[in-house]
């Protein structure tokens, strides 16, 4: 299964409106092996830091997206977390919940390519 399965399985879920990742690899990626809820996110007194991007994740957006459905009021879903994926831009996914559903999302890096226009 992948999460774009996923998603059509149970799509009252997941955010109505995204879309942006319909064509990324990530999105028809296989699921992994079947993961048990974390019991916590990584903390800044801990291994890792809360609020800043973590390169150490290793949840996909599927297995999150997989653990979602199954444990749809844990406390995990408090917080929005970082995936192993990247976009075709490698441009880091994260993903999280509100009360529209499940949501996938992509952290654009601060680059040459950003610029503000000038008169």
């Amino acid at each position: 299964m992948t999460l774009r399965e996923l998603r059509a399985a149970f799509r009252s879920m997941f955010h109505p409106t995204q879309d942006w990742f319909e064509g990324e690899q990530f999105f028809d990626a296989p699921l992994g092996p079947e993961r048990a809820l974390p019991t916590a996110v990584a903390n800044h007194d801990t291994h890792e830091t809360v609020g800043e991007r973590c390169e150490h994740a290793t949840y996909s957006a599927a297995d999150l997206a997989r653990l979602y459905i199954r444990f749809p009021h844990d406390t995990l879903w408090k917080r929005y977390l970082w995936t192993t994926d990247v976009d075709q831009h490698g441009q880091h996914v994260y993903v999280g919940v509100s009360a529209r559903g499940f949501e996938i999302h992509r952290h654009l890096e601060l680059s040459h390519r950003w610029g503000t226009p000038w008169l």
